[in-house]
């Protein structure tokens, strides 16, 4: 069996940085921490996986911020109500 890489200090540091990097423009967040975790021993389609679990978290913050900075009148299911 291929023997997986373990997910150390130094590899969830890298990672935080790559995704990071992709605040600049033109740069793919999706690409960097694919190309960070196969850098960093996780090959193939368990590479693609990490790198979309380290999406999650992202998008559940930008979920959360957006819902409370959201105008109230946006959540009322019927107008006058």
């Amino acid at each position: 069996p291929i023997k997986q890489p373990q997910l150390s200090l130094t590899t969830i540091i890298i990672m935080g940085v790559t995704q990071g990097l992709a605040a600049l423009p033109s740069l793919s967040r999706m690409a960097l921490t694919y190309a960070a975790a196969e850098w960093r021993g996780f090959r193939g389609k368990r590479a693609l996986e990490f790198s979309l679990a380290l999406q999650i978290p992202l998008i559940l913050g930008a979920l959360a911020i957006a819902t409370l900075e959201a105008d109230s009148a946006f959540f009322t299911l019927w107008p006058g109500s």
